[in-house]
């Protein structure tokens, strides 16, 4: 979620009390359940904090009796300070912080005189603790707490209350200093807030469901593109959105590929598919229950006006059992190793971390072979196939270089697919998020970069995804007489 900059200007504070006394209870304070501890994303970045629910809801008493007040927590400081407010202006603004108290000050005389009126507060309103966060931000502690008032019995969520904590003890906070967190909770109630945390948690590996039962899904063509080629030979290109639509869609990884078993124009031509290049999956980390596979095919003549497609999409639910999903935890503590070589020994799949550092230690221990000097090279350089020849079936001049070891925000793998296997690459970090990956570079079919803004520190976790036939499941189709665009 991305959150705008600019700061809530303070508004003017409005008095919400309750003359309702707290019912007993032997609940914990104030009816707060145990906190439990949330992850969002917010503007690219994590944030933690802690949740509590008040369930019940405390109908915070008013006025507060000094015994009853407890100014260890904020919910303490929030009873005495509506105390306070319209009977002692003085013990409101010593329970405010510094930005906030100096704010008040700066207020008409005739609104901060009315805070030492002594006649009787309005009874029409109540107020109660409905959910709270805290959490850290910029070395201090802050608290934001979730009122629900009654206006004259018809409930609404104001905006949120902030505290921060100071010198030992909480004291209410200018909204000024809001937090970003604050605006997932704006008119939200219990509910609607755990929805917002949902939107807006780090993304992590889909949950896949091998067991889903996709036979409800339906095909559809969505969007047409036809490319004429150069030169003009009287035929196109086409490309053709095949959308998917099922609710067990949304247990999958993603469509694997589509498989044509007949394209023919309206004069009974054969069309030619387009073979299907696997850098282009699209995983399916939202967990959607609509998916779309492009298909491209050749050839298509200008003349004709219609098609007629039939096949199979395939769509696939890869798991540790079924072989479709193995896990490679702390890779980059084992460059230079073939990893999970048991794992991957049915599709042929291979994949080696490497690194400059590794390069560059092969590099000079083949240099000091006595069978590199009998080879004598002229330009005397060890070559990425020299280092790694496993990967390189003798292509002994295969001149790829890695990068220099400042490219913090990269990966390079040496890999081999004969099988055409490899679905999507993941990668989580130390605490099991899933790293957001922003590009994937192939070179020579062997070595693959995955680039991403920053790499954590600590052991990360690759994740591989495979197209097995354990894991494959197949929608069919068929569209006759298609209009072409």
């Amino acid at each position: 979620m991305t959150i705008p900059n600019t700061a809530i200007k303070p508004i003017v504070l409005v008095m919400l009390l309750s003359c309702i006394n707290a019912p007993a209870s032997t609940a914990a304070p104030y009816n707060l359940q145990e906190a439990q501890k949330k992850i969002v994303r917010i503007n690219n970045e994590d944030v933690e904090f802690s949740l509590s629910k008040y369930d019940p809801p405390y109908i915070h008493p008013n006025p507060c009796t000094e015994p009853d007040v407890d100014l260890e927590t904020p919910e303490g400081v929030d009873c005495a300070a509506e105390s306070a407010f319209g009977r002692d202006a003085e013990r409101y603004l010593s329970l405010c912080d510094e930005d906030l108290r100096q704010s008040l000050l700066k207020m008409p005389s005739a609104e901060l005189d009315q805070w030492d009126l002594s006649k009787p507060v309005s009874n029409r309103h109540e107020e109660k603790f409905v959910y709270k966060i805290e959490f850290e931000s910029i070395g201090e502690r802050y608290a934001i707490i979730m009122r629900k008032v009654d206006f004259d019995g018809k409930p609404n969520y104001q905006n949120p209350k902030y505290f921060v904590r100071r010198e030992g003890r909480w004291l209410i906070e200018s909204w000024e200093h809001h937090h970003p967190l604050s605006w997932l909770m704006i008119d939200k109630d219990y509910e609607g807030f755990l929805k917002e945390i949902e939107k807006n948690r780090p993304p992590s590996l889909p949950e896949i469901d091998a067991k889903a039962d996709i036979s409800g899904a339906t095909v559809r063509i969505g969007r047409m593109s036809e490319v004429r080629k150069s030169p003009d030979n009287g035929n196109s290109f086409l490309s053709v959105d095949f959308e998917l639509t099922g609710n067990a869609l949304a247990a999958s990884l993603g469509i694997s590929r589509g498989e044509i078993t007949k394209a023919v124009d309206d004069a009974n031509r054969n069309i030619r598919v387009q073979e299907s290049n696997r850098i282009f999956f699209k995983p399916n980390l939202t967990q959607s229950g609509n998916l779309t596979r492009e298909i491209g095919f050749e050839d298509v003549k200008r003349s004709a006006r219609t098609i007629s497609l039939s096949g199979f999409i395939h769509v696939s639910f890869p798991t540790e059992a079924n072989g479709g999903m193995v896990r490679i935890p702390d890779f980059r503590n084992r460059p230079g190793e073939l990893l999970a070589e048991a794992a991957f020994k049915k599709s042929g799949v291979a994949f080696m971390f490497v690194t400059k550092d590794e390069e560059d230690r092969r590099a000079k221990r083949i240099k000091e072979s006595a069978e590199w000097k009998a080879q004598n090279r002229d330009d005397g350089e060890v070559y990425l196939s020299d280092a790694f020849p496993e990967f390189f079936d003798g292509q002994s001049t295969f001149s790829g270089r890695l990068d220099d070891p400042d490219e913090s925000g990269a990966l390079h793998f040496l890999f081999r697919d004969p099988q055409n296997a490899i679905l999507d690459v993941q990668f989580l970090d130390p605490e099991g998020n899933l790293l957001d990956r922003h590009g994937l570079f192939i070179s020579g079919d062997v070595l693959t970069e995955y680039t991403f803004d920053k790499l954590p520190e600590g052991p990360l976790q690759m994740v591989v995804y495979l197209d097995v036939p354990g894991a494959d499941k197949k929608v069919p189709f068929e569209f006759k007489d298609v209009p072409l665009p």
